[in-house]
């Protein structure tokens, strides 16, 4: 098909890999040739080789997986650190509360209690997920150990909140925050800021793929 005059001309074909009768493994190699008619010619050049790859069904699949992880990569970090962020917030918050005396702390200290229930039970959940990519092997030892604190934590605050339905005890609310604010910086550091230094280079990888 002539383009824009003589000078150009433009080619389309296909390769019907059924009659080809290809199997998974199986490499095509193959390249363009163009002629002209050019009195002192002919003129002919070629293309630089090409190769297609015959992959399996089950290699397509497994494709089609990277690429919808990647599409998402990492969210489920993002979303874990930024809920480890506001309970080490809401640690402090209490922690102060309970410091003045304020009977708001002790609500506080109570919702405390309830989200880092979830968030432990999120956070089981995220580490039985099969992991995607070979970092995933990095971030979830992280978050292993995190999670083998959070026990302790937990047993902690129920010991602060006590019985007795007054305020929480202030020095242990202080140590938890303390403690909780710690896991915040270390997942910060070692999980979020890691994961967002990676997912900034997804967009070329996914368009290399």
């Amino acid at each position: 098909t002539l383009k824009n005059g003589p000078q150009s001309v433009e080619a389309t074909g296909a390769f019907e890999l059924d009659k080809l009768g290809v199997h998974p493994g199986d490499m095509i190699e193959y390249y363009f040739e163009a002629a002209d008619n050019y009195p002192a010619g002919p003129n002919v050049t070629f293309s630089r080789p090409f190769k297609l790859q015959i992959i399996s069904q089950e290699q397509y699949e497994t494709v089609l997986r990277q690429a919808a992880a990647r599409k998402a990569l990492f969210e489920s970090y993002f979303k874990i650190d930024a809920w480890m962020r506001r309970l080490a917030e809401r640690s402090r918050n209490a922690a102060a509360q309970a410091e003045r005396g304020d009977p708001a702390a002790r609500a506080e200290a109570e919702e405390l209690a309830k989200q880092l229930a979830k968030y432990d039970e999120a956070l089981a959940k995220l580490l039985q997920d099969p992991a995607m990519f070979d970092v995933d092997n990095s971030f979830r030892a992280t978050l292993g150990a995190e999670q083998s604190k959070l026990g302790e934590l937990s047993e902690k605050l129920k010991t602060a909140l006590g019985g007795s339905g007054g305020t929480p005890d202030a020095k242990q609310l202080k140590e938890l925050s303390e403690a909780l604010t710690a896991l915040a910086g270390t997942q910060d550091e070692q999980v979020e800021q890691a994961a967002q230094q990676i997912a900034s280079v997804v967009t070329v990888v996914s368009r290399a793929d």
